[in-house]
């Protein structure tokens, strides 16, 4: 009784699988007839793209430097004693020849009076002695030894006189007190500094520049320069190059040029850090895209607008900066590809988006 049973069960089950299988084609059959999408669209290629644009392009070359008065002196006394006062803050503005600090003159006053004395006694026995002289009344011995002697008395006076004078300390240049180093009371000496006075009407940029753009300087004193301070990157301020060394630090393999600011100085003071941005080369009336879209090996895409397909060119021989490089004339109306062209094949469909 079980064997007519078992073949009804096998029987139902391939019936099952057969009636399955008839659905999936019916329904295989259905999807086909359904509306048919356009092949153009499924294998192309979303794409943005960039046109190049005319103008000047320059290369330029970033330095660090810092600013500095081309004409910087430290005061120091030419005679010791005690500081009695200085007469300006830091910060002033001062003439040549200004007052800027007292040193006690009382013992240089004591030297000049007793020079005095000694000068215009030998002057006097001098003068009596040339009388004689003049006459034959007296030897040329005595008459040169007087002279001798009042030379020397007149040169000690002189001193004297001079040395009361350094107790006066005075501005050498016009300029503005930049540093004060020492206080009132404290002890004036020839080592020891007064005060700093620099021309700020006069600032320079001084900087140490690697070797290997030695040759491009040294022949360059056209070259423009602009200055810019970190911050104020929208604000360049003029200058030019004054001097390039003639050497090279062996040590460091660097070499000095000096920068005179040109522009308007009014925000700058030396000790500042800025950059220095050196125009080392420029072309004019040329047509340049970003460097971002310069794909390896200097590759380039770009649109087919006969074929609406991605193509691919090498960029040889291109004029760069930091963020452009130049192309051909000839390239002037080309759609170039910025974004998508990672996923392109030469040839492959693209879609501008």
């Amino acid at each position: 009784m079980n064997v007519p049973f078992k073949k009804k069960t096998i029987m139902t089950l391939i019936f099952g699988v057969v009636a399955v299988a008839l659905i999936l084609v019916l329904l295989g059959s259905l999807s086909s007839k359904s509306v048919p999408i356009d092949d153009k669209k499924v294998h192309s290629t979303p794409v943005k793209i960039i046109n190049a644009e005319k103008g000047s392009l320059t290369k330029t070359l970033r330095m660090n430097g810092y600013i500095q008065s081309d004409n910087i002196i430290t005061v120091i006394p030419f005679v010791s004693g005690t500081l009695e006062k200085i007469t300006v803050e830091l910060g002033d503005s001062v003439k040549k020849d200004q007052p800027l600090a007292k040193i006690d003159s009382r013992f240089y006053d004591l030297q000049l009076k007793q020079a005095e004395a000694a000068y215009l006694g030998s002057k006097s026995a001098y003068e009596r002695l040339e009388q004689l002289f003049n006459s034959n009344a007296a030897t040329r011995q005595n008459y040169e030894q007087s002279k001798s002697q009042y030379d020397a008395y007149k040169s000690q006076y002189e001193l004297a006189q001079l040395q009361v004078s350094y107790t006066n300390i005075l501005a050498p240049i016009d300029g503005t007190v930049l540093l004060i180093h020492s206080n009132q009371g404290s002890m004036a000496a020839p080592e020891i500094p007064i005060l700093t006075i620099g021309d700020l009407s006069n600032l320079i940029v001084k900087l140490n520049i690697p070797d290997k753009y030695y040759e491009l300087f040294r022949s360059s004193q056209e070259m423009k320069v602009k200055i810019i301070r970190p911050r104020y990157e929208s604000e360049p301020i003029d200058a030019h190059i004054s001097s390039v060394s003639p050497i090279i630090n062996a040590e460091s393999k660097n070499f000095e040029i000096s920068c005179r600011i040109d522009g308007d100085i009014s925000s700058l003071r030396p000790g500042m850090f800025v950059y220095c941005i050196f125009e080392v080369d420029r072309r004019e009336d040329v047509y340049y895209l970003p460097l971002e879209i310069l794909g390896h090996g200097n590759s380039l895409w770009y649109v087919n607008s006969s074929t609406s397909t991605g193509e691919k060119i090498e960029i040889t021989d291109s004029f760069m900066n930091t963020e452009y490089f130049t192309i051909p004339e000839k390239m002037a109306d080309y759609d170039f590809i910025m974004e998508g062209q990672s996923f392109l094949q030469p040839g492959q469909k693209v879609q501008i988006r």
